[in-house]
């Protein structure tokens, strides 16, 4: 069974970096703006496999409408802010308020996540700023680094957990068969 997770943000905020760290173990430093690309990868969290069906949104407004045909088919939600862009960081509330309207759900699995965590003379977003709008959100904080692979995997098995536990997508169901 797959598992959709829609990574949302602003562009720049480092969302590519940080899927292509998680699927490939590799860190991109040069920025390329995202049309929309999905990525793969199956992880083990406690001896159950989940095969992950990543979807990385392009930032910017003129793709506006592929990120809305994401959105609606998402069962699960990161919403990547950079910790040195408060652009990005007031983005993150408005694509929620999106997300929220175009899934139709009052409460969706999503996490928020502060990347550029190792740009700490850069920092713009305090940790407090980050929980208030968690708060807002409903969800939790993650901060990392996708240069440094600072906590990136547990974005993503930590996501994983919550559409699993809130039973967005559960376990495959056994069918039984009658003949007749």
């Amino acid at each position: 069974m797959e598992y959709p997770i829609t990574v949302l943000g602003s562009g720049g905020s480092g969302k590519s970096a940080l899927i292509i760290r998680f699927t490939n173990g590799k860190f991109v430093k040069k920025y390329d703006p995202t049309l929309e690309d999905i990525y793969r990868k199956q992880i083990r969290i406690d001896n159950d496999a989940y095969v992950l069906n990543i979807r990385d949104t392009a930032g910017q407004q003129e793709y506006e409408h592929l990120r809305n045909e994401y959105i609606k088919t998402g069962k699960g939600f990161v919403f990547v802010f950079s910790l040195t862009s408060r652009e990005s960081f007031d983005y993150v509330r408005k694509v929620f308020v999106t997300t929220k309207r175009l899934t139709g759900q009052s409460k969706i699995p999503a996490l928020l996540v502060g990347n550029k965590s190792d740009l700490e003379d850069n920092i713009q977003i305090s940790d407090s700023e980050a929980e208030k709008l968690a708060d807002f959100l409903e969800c939790d904080f993650i901060k990392c680094s996708a240069k440094t692979n600072f906590n990136v995997s547990r974005v993503f098995h930590n996501i994983t957990r919550l559409m699993v536990s809130e039973k967005t997508l559960g376990p495959p169901k056994k069918h039984s068969c009658t003949i007749l």
